[in-house]
């Protein structure tokens, strides 16, 4: 779409007719939006700058079109301003100075006579800094079209002085790197490096100057568009080792090369997240004929992936004997006490649910816990109540389990080159197994027990207790068995097997 089309569209929309209103050559679409354009990609996020006028001007405009949500914005020269009859709520802003009035904090000041070029001036990054009047005029003073056309990132004017005014941006610029798939320049990447401490560097508060739960959104905005990519680039430029350093310690932690010719602990999750990303083809998730549908795409199971080893660091034995391996004892259950801590440190649940990037915090742990489910399975001894749990009653989350494992299994690569993955099909058997003894169709839930604990009670003449809990625990397993079918055939056998149930340990 070129800038005339553009503009057209605009200013077609019945929520953007206000824009009309100004004066003609006042107002620029600025920031992402150009670059999306540009880029051919659609945008939801549309920020407007108006030239050569007052704020009070703008301001009588504005509330003969709609509301002007936050009156006190005019100190900083920003109108939060809502459309009559729309629900979007759009910043419309006067060209702007910067004022840094400390370690952390900034004075975005609206000054008359500060022009676009200087507003353009103080943003992050050249891809960022365009501005489109709605004329068709495309202002670009920092070259970032062409940047855009290198597939480049890179910084405004000098790198370490950006870096210096707001650390965000270092973390900005490594995620769009990951959501484009561009390069960062090389100066700009060096500065980054060498700006990385003062991400964490304390104000006189004693807070780091780039808060946590920025920290955190940025890492889960990049991670979601390339994991591998984000973790190379944050270890590159140190900010693995200053923000994760849970995932940082992998990198030194050896591993049986018997069963991990692919290298230390990183080195074999940074392949398990690649592997990952395989069973995204429809192809090779058909070839497991899984009963569950895979979902190795989740935000979920690419953080379950990467933090599935957390706790090998910690748990690392060494062989005292030439008999004796590496062994990393009960690392899932210490991964998943290091992962909550991650999570709670970077506010990684603080987005809403119903946010993309929505961190669920029990739901992650439970598949670093459980990821090692596969390496235990024992056909002949894991109950079918286990599976139902643990794949079954919530079927997103038991594929993603199902999926990292898988990748887990495909980057242990041992000296014969070939990942085990025999007891991975034994479990898909047995899950299938399960499913048909039900006569299940895909997408189906399970049947519900056929007795319940006040119907178990009057059979065996039983008062409440834990006892009751396990024999309906034991007629499930027959359920989903297929050995019990009926309510009544379910009452028969606790009239004949009744007290053998309650005698199991």
């Amino acid at each position: 779409m070129n800038a005339a089309a553009l503009v057209r569209e605009l200013l077609s929309r019945p929520d953007l007719a206000f824009l009309r209103a100004f004066p003609a050559g006042s107002v620029f679409l600025v920031g992402g939006a150009v670059r999306d354009w540009l880029l051919g990609q659609e945008t939801k996020d549309l920020d407007f700058v108006v030239v050569g006028m007052r704020p009070e001007e703008i301001e009588r405009i504005l509330s003969a079109h709609g509301r002007v949500m936050a009156v006190e914005s005019r100190a900083f020269g920003v109108f939060k301003f809502r459309p009559q009859g729309a629900t979007e709520v759009y910043d419309i802003a006067l060209p702007r100075r910067d004022r840094w009035t400390g370690l952390r904090y900034r004075d975005l000041s609206a000054e008359l006579g500060v022009g676009l070029e200087e507003d353009l001036a103080r943003r992050d990054f050249t891809v960022n800094a365009m501005a489109l009047g709605l004329d068709g005029r495309l202002v670009d003073p920092f070259q970032g079209r062409q940047d855009l056309r290198r597939r480049l990132i890179r910084a405004v004017g000098e790198a370490r002085q950006r870096f210096g005014e707001d650390p965000s941006r270092i973390l900005r610029g490594l995620r769009f790197a990951c959501q484009l798939g561009f390069e960062v320049e090389k100066k700009t990447l060096r500065a980054a490096t060498e700006m990385a401490p003062e991400i964490v560097r304390r104000t006189s508060a004693g807070v780091p100057r780039v808060a946590e739960e920025v920290v955190g959104q940025e890492f889960l905005r990049g991670f979601d568009a390339n994991p591998v990519r984000l973790v190379r680039l944050w270890e590159e430029t140190g900010l693995l080792a200053l923000l994760l350093p849970e995932v940082a310690a992998l990198r030194q932690t050896p591993q049986p090369e018997a069963f991990h010719t692919e290298g230390g602990v990183l080195a074999h999750t940074l392949l398990a997240l690649e592997r990952l990303a395989d069973l995204e083809d429809p192809a090779v998730a058909r070839r497991l004929r899984s009963p569950i549908p895979l979902q190795p795409s989740t935000l979920h199971a690419r953080l379950a992936v990467l933090l599935h080893d957390l706790g090998k660091p910690p748990t690392l034995r060494v062989p005292e004997s030439e008999a004796d391996r590496i062994r990393f004892p009960n690392h899932d259950v210490e991964g998943a006490r290091l992962a909550g801590q991650l999570v709670e440190r970077l506010r990684l649940s603080g987005l809403p649910r119903d946010d993309p990037l929505h961190v669920d915090r029990e739901h992650l742990l439970f598949l670093i816990r459980r990821h090692m489910f596969c390496a235990h399975f024992d056909p002949q001894r894991t109950r079918a109540s286990t599976l139902e749990k643990y794949f079954f009653a919530d079927r997103v989350r038991g594929g993603e389990l199902l999926a990292v494992m898988w990748a887990d299994i495909a980057a242990s690569v041992p000296a014969s080159g070939r990942p085990n993955f025999t007891r991975y099909r034994a479990l898909l058997r047995r899950l299938r197994e399960v499913k048909r003894a039900l006569g299940t169709r895909a997408g189906e839930q399970f049947p519900p027990p056929l007795l319940d604990g006040r119907e178990i009670m009057q059979v065996l003449g039983l008062s409440p207790g834990p006892r009751v809990g396990k024999v309906k625990a034991a007629l499930r397993d027959l359920q989903l068995e297929g050995r019990l079918r009926t309510a009544e055939e379910a009452r028969d056998y606790l009239r004949e097997h009744g007290l053998n149930l309650l005698a199991e340990p």
